[in-house]
């Protein structure tokens, strides 16, 4: 078990008493409902991507795709974590995902980055789509890669 997964936890458990969360509640709202992790291979070059889902109970999951070369799983799990919470205070109708590849888009030429995001969505189409998980830009990406 990741240090993340125990700083939700923990996190959780504080709000608990106040919310009045049943430890069922709990276990539910710190454990992400899906995974999904994979390798990007775009010209000889190998990059890790995730796409999270922490929760879809609010509605379909909705949460950003970032490019970073810093991105790690515990990272974009912890960002699904607060995007879920981020949308529940906002009484938005969405669940919290996130998104990510290890890759320093900031040196890539806007070819690559377009075969990033396409082996990006390669990979992740299965599970992304306005009823169930939506992509949005978030660190190093835009409405173009999007």
């Amino acid at each position: 078990m990741s240090a993340t997964f125990d700083n939700i936890r923990r996190y959780l458990e504080k709000v608990q008493e106040i919310a009045s969360l049943s430890p069922r509640e709990v276990k539910i709202l710190s454990t992400p409902q899906r995974i999904k992790k994979t390798i990007l291979k775009v010209e000889g070059k190998s990059f890790p991507a995730w796409r999270i889902l922490f929760n879809d109970t609010l509605g379909p999951g909705k949460g950003g795709i970032r490019f970073h070369p810093q991105a790690s799983q515990d990272e974009v799990v912890s960002l699904a974590f607060w995007m879920m919470i981020k949308n529940a205070l906002a009484e938005l109708p969405y669940g919290g995902a996130k998104g990510a590849v290890k890759f320093d888009s900031k040196n890539a030429s806007s070819k690559f980055q377009e075969a990033v995001s396409r082996k990006y969505i390669d990979a992740f189409y299965q599970v992304l789509g306005e009823n169930q998980d939506i992509p949005a830009p978030d660190v190093y990406t835009d409405a173009q890669i999007m």
